[in-house]
């Protein structure tokens, strides 16, 4: 039984971490919610979760927008028709536009909860 201690405790531990998501959105010329839009039009996710934007269909990218990230995020700029993944690093509020389509409305948020929960 002492033998299994060590992996009993790694597993509990491991378990205990949680487990990031995966989250896809796609930049779009038109969807659901009209045109230049990102699918789905907000997330709710936690720190450690990836974001897939997906160029589903072309001339579109994703920035973050000047004033409109937590403090000690970086700002992020993707090529235009590229997919872009971003792994949220801290709590807060999240702006990217679409630098093209920006002017038409194509922008999104993105909300780094404080509870560990994704509803």
């Amino acid at each position: 039984m002492l033998n299994r201690l060590p992996v009993l405790i790694f597993f509990v531990l491991i378990g205990s971490l949680g487990i990031a998501e995966t989250f896809e959105v796609k930049m779009l010329n038109r969807g659901v919610s009209g045109t230049m839009v990102f699918e789905p039009s907000f997330l709710k996710v936690n720190v450690g979760d990836i974001i897939k934007f997906k160029s589903t269909d072309k001339g579109h990218n994703v920035e973050s927008i000047k004033g409109m990230l937590p403090k000690k995020v970086k700002k992020f700029k993707s090529k235009i028709s590229d997919d872009f993944v971003f792994t949220v690093p801290e709590q807060g509020l999240y702006g990217i536009k679409c630098t093209p389509h920006y002017r038409m409305g194509q922008c999104y948020s993105v909300f780094r909860q404080t509870a560990l929960s994704h509803t």
